[in-house]
């Protein structure tokens, strides 16, 4: 028996081999046709490094002239020299030769400003007959280096740069100031190379009469830079394209809190990466705040910024002044070099291992703090005051400055504080702050030059204390006004009565635009105007101003003004509670309206409506008394209308409730057969009215005799039907109901709506039986790819076997829908053996498709178990299909191939199964 079923096993295994390979026939035909060739990748060229004879004839000169110098030149023994790149005069004569330095040991190019060479064309004598012409290399070395340099074309050279290639060393200062308070220029945490320093000056001279104390950073990347110290921008280009070796992008920061004021250069910006906020003259930056990336724009020899200071307010370049950084712990807080401090150690002997240096320049927190003196709502009953409070910030706290308002406004007041904790005597009567309510607070700021935010420690006080000063020159009664040409009524002065005063001319001894101050009578209004004919700015006073710098309109600015009786203050509005168009409290279908009745002498109204869930509705000011806030939902609402004159504003609030709707939904499940073919049993239902009102729909099922249980599943609006899961040979009844937008619940019917009985048994599917057994993988029924058969799920746990053929590397689709009863099923798909499970599925609900997407591994045949994804599901009726398809489609010919092989393939695999099924029983038996 297993000789036979051996050798039949090979034979299945040669159709299966022979089926697959259908697929290669149209490549035979092919390959015997015209073959598309892969296109020839060649590699690509590596650049060139000059693209005409005169750069190549001034690099040989240049190497030339290096050679002659390179034992009197620092920078020729440390470092290889290459040209950078070159710019040409017009007339073809001069050149300025970029130059950058490369490590010996390593090739790097090191990230600076470009070093300079100039070439000229010169013609040279060969002999007596006969001359030349060539490129004539000068080096900063050079003893007519600076006459040189001043005869090239203004098109090549500006002054500004010129200056700074100068052969001139810039000297320490005679006075030995040394800046202090800076940190390294980037994120802290992080280090980055220095690249140069004094080298600027003495090695490769970018800058020699200006940058004794510049520094070049870099770390191979476009790093970002964040400030050294806090300032204010000066300068800030950005638009340059990164790479432009003629113009660099650049940021310069002010610095007043230095003696004299200095500006800090970050040179070699990348485009574009200045925020905008800071591209704006007079942008206060922070110290630790980002700033730009760094890139090589203008005269560089990489990525880098090139960073000093000095203190020169007409150039944005400027001779460096000698500054330390607070983080580096060598040469005083100066980074050097190895090569420059080996050479220069009069300027820095000390250096860190690679160069590289890490930064502690950042500020995570604004400053805080808080006022522990006077306590909120103290009656200041005294000209001065003693403020107490601390700061406290992530970096320390440079200073801390009280704050006072009275009017919105916050100005400040006192001294300012250099340490935490501070004392500040403030004076009341100096500030002009009138009795009543005023506030304090603080501004602080820290050693990064961060602001603090908001108004730490601000709290009320009470001014109760009549400051010292002159009698008003004019005294007005409660019915008039007294102009005053002088602060604190002080000064000429005039007394207007009730009336309108269009110009100055109208203002006596005052005149047009002189008015400083200003008393106004407590039975009058004054309405001010910044222009003449009551137009301009406008403000209403009903109280005196000892400085008119407090009015909109500004001190010295009145022209015209109008004097009128003040109105008593209005009363408080009326309300009534909103009702419906019945004249019935409102519910959460009612559009309502809010209105009011109108009070005299209010000029203007304000509503504020509040009510569940935060709902905060405000109306502005407006002259109408009706306020429509639509439909509200369910609960308990507070209502307040404000109503005011110039004279001041009163109050009128009530509350009223929204009820909930009453039910407006109806809802019916449909007759149905009493008996089902299967435990999937599907249930309808229709609307009958309130279709838009609806939220959802609940079920109740019994069993039985049982109670009523409820579905514990929500349906929502738009469904209409459902698939209810029983168990076989129970009999269920079914009742629904819907749920309205409100949560209102429609009754459940008294009356039973539904009656099923589940049979508890099911004839099974013709693939089924003595003939044919899929309940087994040995029974498993042969498929064709895109033929669809239908199978039933009868009896618990009943399992169907299917069997088909697939190509290595083709992309297939398996997929079962069902047909009837709310069939939906799990599939498992498994290699040749029937147990090498390769892939699985399964439907998400009764009722649903699934499909399975597979890529086959090998040529073979392939099983798939099919099952119900709940072994309560099954009966006659619980029906589906299931189909196997290729994703892709297939060659004509691999389907002539199939065509004519498929019918033995399939003939002699159903005798391997029998055989294979027998053998099993023998070994069952044996064992």
């Amino acid at each position: 028996m297993k000789k036979h079923i051996a050798t039949i096993s090979l034979v299945i295994l040669l159709l299966s081999a022979l089926l697959s390979s259908c697929d290669g026939i149209s490549d035979l035909f092919k390959a015997n046709g015209d073959v598309e060739e892969e296109p020839i990748l060649f590699p690509t060229a590596m650049p060139k490094r000059f693209s005409n004879d005169n750069s190549r004839e001034i690099d040989a000169a240049l190497q030339e002239a290096i050679l002659d110098k390179d034992e009197q030149v620092l920078a020729f023994l440390i470092y290889d020299v290459m040209i950078d790149h070159l710019e040409f005069s017009s007339d073809g004569q001069w050149a300025l030769v970029w130059l950058a330095l490369v490590d010996k040991d390593t090739n790097e190019i090191m990230p600076a400003e470009a070093g300079l060479a100039i070439a000229q064309q010169q013609t040279i004598q060969i002999d007596p007959d006969s001359e030349a012409t060539g490129w004539k290399i000068f080096l900063q070395a050079d003893a007519d280096w600076n006459l040189i340099l001043n005869q090239i074309p203004e098109e090549l050279m500006d002054e500004e740069l010129r200056s700074r290639y100068i052969d001139k060393i810039q000297a320490a200062p005679h006075d030995g100031t040394v800046y202090t308070g800076y940190r390294l220029p980037w994120e802290a945490g992080l280090s980055k190379r220095l690249t140069g320093s004094i080298g600027h000056v003495f090695t490769y001279k970018t800058c020699p009469s200006t940058c004794l104390y510049a520094f070049d950073f870099a770390d191979g990347t476009m790093f970002p830079i964040v400030a050294a110290k806090a300032g204010t921008v000066k300068y800030a280009v950005w638009q340059y394209d990164n790479g432009n070796t003629k113009h660099t992008n650049y940021l310069i920061l002010e610095d007043v809190t230095t003696s004299p004021t200095t500006y800090q250069i970050y040179y070699h910006l990348a485009k574009d990466s200045i925020p905008p906020e800071l591209r704006t003259p007079g942008a206060y930056v922070y110290q630790g705040q980002f700033i730009a990336n760094a890139d090589d724009t203008g005269v560089s020899t990489g990525h880098h910024l090139h960073f000093h200071v000095h203190a020169d307010p007409y150039a944005y370049w400027g001779r460096s002044v000698d500054i330390v950084f607070d983080e580096v712990d060598i040469n005083g807080g100066r980074p050097r070099t190895c090569a420059e401090a080996a050479a220069y150690p009069n300027y820095g002997s000390e250096c860190n291992s690679g160069n590289y240096f890490l930064s502690k320049n950042g500020d995570a927190e604004p400053p805080t703090g808080n006022i522990t003196s006077p306590n909120v709502d103290d009656v200041i009953s005294s000209q001065t005051v003693v403020v107490e409070g601390y700061g406290e910030d992530d970096r320390g706290i440079a200073h801390i400055q009280v704050m006072y308002t009275y009017d919105g406004d916050w100005y400040p007041i006192g001294n300012m504080a250099n340490s935490s904790p501070f004392k500040a005597e403030i004076d009341l009567c100096e500030a002009g702050i009138p009795d009543g309510d005023f506030f304090i607070s603080l501004q602080l700021m820290d050693e990064s030059g961060k602001i603090s935010e908001g108004f730490p420690g601000m709290r009320r006080l009470i001014k109760s204390y009549e400051c010292p000063g002159p009698p008003p020159a004019c005294e007005p009664s409660n019915s008039q006004v007294s102009l005053y040409s002088e602060a604190e009524f002080q000064g000429d002065c005039t007394i207007l009565d009730i009336g309108e005063y269009p110009n100055g001319d109208s203002f006596g001894d005052i005149g047009d635009n002189n008015t400083a101050s200003i008393q106004v009578g407590e039975g009058v209004v004054a309405r001010l105007y910044e222009s003449v004919d009551y137009t301009g700015t406008e403000e209403i006073l009903l109280k005196s101003l000892i400085t008119m710098n407090r009015s909109s309109v500004g001190a010295d600015q009145l022209s015209s003004i109008i004097v009128e009786s003040r109105p008593e203050i209005p009363a408080p509005p009326s309300l009534s509670a909103p009702t419906n168009e019945n004249g019935d409290p409102p519910d959460a279908k009612t559009d309502i309206s809010l209105s009011w009745e109108p009070v005299s002498g209010s000029e203007a109204y304000r509503s504020v409506l509040s009510g569940p869930n935060g709902l905060n509705m405000v109306l502005d000011w407006q002259g109408e008394t009706y306020w429509n806030v639509g439909v509200l939902e369910e609960g308990v609402y507070n209502w307040s209308v404000w109503g005011k004159n110039v004279a001041g504003e009163s109050e009128g609030a009530i509350e009223f409730i929204v009820g909930k709707p009453e039910l407006v939904s109806s809802s019916e499940l449909v007759p149905g057969a009493s008996m089902v073919n299967s435990s999937g049993i599907h249930l309808e239902w229709v609307v009958n009215e309130g279709e838009k009102e609806i939220d959802h729909f609940e079920i109740q099922a019994q069993e039985g005799e049982g109670e009523w249980q409820d579905w514990l599943l929500d349906i929502d609006a738009e469904s209409r039907d459902a698939w209810f899961l029983g168990t076989p040979g129970q009999s269920y009844d079914f009742r629904l109901r819907s749920v309205d937008t409100y949560g209102n619940p429609e009754p459940y019917p008294d009356a039973i709506e539904l009656s099923v009985r589940v049979p508890e048994t099911c004839i099974g599917d013709m693939y089924e039986g003595s003939e044919h057994d899929d309940n087994k993988w040995t029974g498993a029924n042969p498929l064709e790819l895109d033929e669809k058969h239908e199978h039933n799920l009868c009896g618990a746990g009943d399992e169907d076997w299917v069997v088909f053929v697939a190509s290595a590397g083709q992309d297939y689709r398996v997929r079962s829908e069902p047909v009837s009863g709310g069939a939906a099923v799990k599939i498992e798909l498994y290699g040749f053996d029937g147990y090498n499970l390769l892939g699985e599925v399964t439907a998400n609900d009764l009722n649903q498709s699934t499909s399975l997407e597979w890529t086959a591994p090998e040529d073979n045949v392939y099983y798939l178990r099919i099952t119900a994804i709940d072994e309560r599901l099954m009966g006659s009726d619980a029906k589906y299909a299931v189909v196997v398809e290729r994703t892709a489609e297939m060659n004509p010919l691999s389907m002539l191939c199939a065509a004519v092989i498929l019918p033995f393939f399939w003939l002699v695999f159903r005798v391997y199964q029998k055989m294979r099924a027998k053998e099993i029983e023998e070994e069952d038996g044996d064992e």
